[in-house]
């Protein structure tokens, strides 16, 4: 009985103690596990990628954003100290001409040059204020009149991140205005470009006088005082605490002399004293 016993047991349980003994894998759980460790590699693959391409475009709207607001800044800068926007009014230009206070600076050009944009101030080199990790295009500055304010410049150009790939591209483009804030200064005589091409002040944006000294009225009629701020009625002239000097030619017709249009004739009455007894010496002449 004992030797049966033992006999089936042992038979039984060989099986188990064949497959419990065995040192390796088979084919079938290598695949298994290949195919596992391939589906995990894939997974940290991709999230290994996803991760790059966002600290690529990261970095690449940083460099925009960056440099976006620092040309932005020396713009600004530049315009708000300016004492005169040198363009034409409501044409968009790709380059912004200011003229400055300090002769150090005047007169200061920011202009665009293959991708980038530079400073130049006076006769000083130019500076490239963008690097060429960025490239610029669509840049304009429009000067705008907003009378009685100062000029404004409408500035417009668009950034973009250099680079030949796709993912980590990065556009920006921006619109804005700024006004000049410094009121107009001169240190040397002041020249129109044309001839008989600018006045000083139109219509109601009068002058209202000159150091003081020469004042300005734009009632009716309109009237120039000398050396008080206080206008007659109906005078065009008044001149106070002074005389009227002309030429000291008396033989000249052309100069020193009062001089009035006869109203119902086409020529004109020249007045002048005379150098001895100071009488009138009155003569009638073509109008000046």
């Amino acid at each position: 009985m004992r030797n049966f016993f033992s006999h089936n047991f042992a038979s039984y349980f060989a099986p188990f103690r064949f497959y419990g003994a065995r040192s390796g894998l088979s084919v079938l759980e290598l695949l298994i596990f290949s195919a596992i460790f391939t589906l995990v590699m894939l997974g940290f693959v991709t999230v290994l990628v996803s991760v790059v391409n966002v600290n690529a475009r990261q970095g690449a709207a940083a460099e925009v954003n960056g440099q976006s607001q620092f040309l932005l800044e020396q713009i600004k800068y530049y315009v708000e100290r300016s004492s005169l926007v040198e363009l034409a009014q409501d044409v968009a230009t790709s380059t912004l001409r200011l003229r400055m206070r300090a002769p150090s600076e005047d007169p200061t050009l920011i202009y665009l040059a293959d991708g980038i944009m530079y400073l130049k101030a006076s006769s000083s080199a130019a500076t490239a204020i963008t690097t060429s990790k960025v490239t610029l295009s669509n840049v304009s500055f429009t000067k705008r009149s907003n009378p009685p304010g100062k000029d404004s410049v409408d500035v417009n150009f668009t950034v973009a991140y250099t680079t030949t790939g796709v993912k980590d591209r990065f556009v920006r483009s921006l619109d804005t205005a700024i006004a000049r804030v410094s009121a107009a200064t001169f240190d040397s005589d002041v020249f129109p470009s044309s001839t008989d091409a600018y006045a000083l002040g139109t219509g109601p944006l009068r002058w209202d006088s000159i150091n003081g000294v020469i004042y300005f009225s734009d009632a009716n009629p309109p009237s120039v005082s000398v050396g008080v701020n206080s206008f007659g009625t109906n005078v065009k002239l008044r001149v106070s605490g002074g005389n009227i000097y002309t030429s000291d030619s008396p033989t000249d017709l052309t100069g020193g002399n009062l001089v009035m249009r006869d109203p119902g004739q086409s020529y004109c009455w020249y007045y002048k004293p005379t150098t001895v007894t100071g009488a009138w010496s009155i003569s009638s002449s073509t109008c000046p």
